[in-house]
């Protein structure tokens, strides 16, 4: 695995991704102009693209020192590159978003105020599809879920844009 980790991560985000080379700039790029000096990584998997993913990732990681690249020997399907994302990941939680999605501005910090307010076992997003025609979308973050035995005491924005 390609970059570096910082010792202590609290938020992993995983990207699968396979043959979107620009989407995938896009996508970190709406992620990493929001992280600050937070505890986050950027993991992303590639699911061994024939394009110039590989490569504008590995650019991407000069930038960033929190993103990270594995690359699968073989294409399969998104739920291994996941996993395989997963498996590399050292944050307390986990959040999964697909190459050609993109994160709207402030929501890193609805998610880092809900994570550290409620310390949560589950975030639950909605997508607001900004392009109909495409498959892009932006994460919008919906509700705190919390198991039983915890009270909601996060409480974060129905919308970012509110």
């Amino acid at each position: 695995m390609e970059g570096r980790k910082a010792d202590k991560i609290y938020l992993t985000i995983v990207i699968p991704v396979w043959n979107r080379e620009r989407e995938i700039v896009r996508s970190i790029d709406s992620v990493a102009k929001q992280i600050g000096d937070r505890p986050v990584e950027i993991v992303v998997v590639d699911n061994a693209s024939t394009d110039g993913t590989v490569r504008a990732v590995r650019e991407l990681i000069r930038r960033y020192p929190f993103v990270s690249l594995v690359e699968l020997p073989c294409h399969n399907n998104a739920a291994t590159a996941r996993n395989a994302g997963l498996r590399m990941t050292s944050g307390e939680y986990v959040w999964f978003i697909d190459s050609d999605d993109y994160v709207t501005d402030g929501a890193i910090d609805c998610i880092w105020m809900a994570l550290k307010a409620g310390s949560p076992d589950m975030l639950r997003f909605d997508k607001i599809n900004d392009a109909p025609n495409e498959k892009s979308a932006t994460a919008n973050l919906a509700t705190v879920e919390l198991k039983a035995d915890r009270t909601p005491d996060a409480v974060v924005p129905e919308r970012l844009d509110a």
